[in-house]
């Protein structure tokens, strides 16, 4: 007996599509309410925050979802610059306005601008390169990996997915943990990133490498934490229920600070990187046609704001009393777009005078907002 088909794929996807526009139609509205809420808030009580209760669902109005709502309420309201936290239960948004929030929210917008730019950058560079370019190009990047050869390493697209630790391995070295992929080297491939604060040499040795601190675009963390979980679970592994600098080492010891001994690469969405400028690790920088920068000041060259693209390397685990991290080295870098502007890193959290001359009610409230 055959059965006739009453509706079709494209049926069905329609039909979604629809219902879509009704959910959106809710969110608009509550949007609407947030925004009135925001406004009384400032106008009625002179506040600079405020919370909104995301409703749970809409009686008798089945086309509703609370995470797609949160989601879109999220989106609209920073696109209006205003900084929002979802706190518990989970359905409520705490909503601010005061002044060192509002440049949080302008410095992360600046920063998908920054990556956009560079992504642009290096889209434009691609198509100019004609193909006699494009082989001048490969010749290049084979010598942009320190002329050393390749089969020395393994690199990592952080974009390309979850990176595979099941191949790293950990090597104890004196005071430290060499840190690897079998008998090769792992760099991280970080492309686009932004520089969020420009190089600066080593405070005491001028022979040392300086540093430079790289943002987040969205799958660095990721990456990061993967090689630190790894270093954690080896060496609690390896030297659980023995001593580790005299410090003894059970399931609890090697676990992310302030639990444990061991200190995050991580700081708010950023990671310090080394660069070596001298010796044998020197990290070669090739600017936007993949051609060598020789002789360089690098505190003119990596500036704030700068895009890039950048192999890093967790070169080994160090140990330093009862602290445990990871050193991470820039390996090569590539110079995507012009410096941007920046907040100056030395005002950054420092508050209007009108904002810090206001009383604030609430002050424990507010620190719910801290990153």
């Amino acid at each position: 007996m055959s059965t006739k088909l009453s509706f079709k794929a494209s049926d069905l996807l329609k039909e979604e599509e629809a219902l879509a526009r009704l959910r959106k139609k809710n969110y608009r509205i509550q949007f609407q309410k947030c925004l009135n809420v925001v406004n009384s808030a400032h106008k009625d009580l002179h506040q600079q925050y405020t919370v909104y209760n995301v409703p749970l669902v809409l009686p008798g109005d089945p086309h509703f979802s609370l995470q797609e709502c949160i989601a879109y309420l999220k989106e609209k309201l920073t696109d209006a610059e205003f900084y929002v936290k979802l706190m518990q239960p989970g359905n409520v948004l705490l909503i601010s306005w005061l002044p060192e929030h509002v440049r949080k929210v302008k410095k992360k917008a600046q920063q998908k601008v920054n990556e956009k730019r560079a992504a642009e950058t290096q889209a434009s560079v691609s198509e100019a390169a004609g193909s006699s370019k494009d082989e001048e190009k490969k010749h290049s990047e084979g010598k942009e990996i320190t002329n050393q050869n390749m089969s020395n390493y393994v690199v990592h697209d952080i974009k390309s997915g979850i990176l595979d630790t099941s191949q790293l391995t950990l090597t104890k070295a004196k005071s430290i943990f060499n840190i690897g992929s079998g008998n090769k080297q792992l760099w991280l491939k970080v492309n686009p990133c932004v520089l969020k604060y420009g190089y600066r040499p080593h405070q005491y040795k001028n022979t040392s490498p300086g540093n430079i601190v790289i943002s987040d675009m969205g799958d660095l963390s990721e990456a990061v934490e993967a090689v630190e979980q790894f270093v954690i679970d080896t060496l609690t592994r390896v030297y659980k229920g023995t001593t580790l600098n005299n410090v003894a080492v059970t399931d609890k010891t090697i676990q992310r600070a302030p639990e444990g001994m061991f200190k995050s690469s991580m700081y708010n969405g950023t990671l310090q990187v080394s660069v070596d400028n001298k010796g044998k690790d020197k990290c070669p920088i090739f600017d936007q046609n993949a051609t060598a920068v020789s002789s360089v000041d690098l505190k003119q060259v990596l500036t704030a704001g700068l895009a890039v693209t950048i192999f890093v390397q967790p070169i080994f685990a160090w140990m330093m009393g009862e602290k445990i991290g990871i050193r991470w080295d820039a390996k090569q870098i590539k110079i995507l777009g012009s410096a941007m502007d920046q907040p100056d890193p030395d005002s950054e959290g420092e508050e209007d005078d009108n904002a810090s001359a206001k009383p604030r009610s609430a002050a424990e409230m507010l620190k719910l907002f801290d990153d």
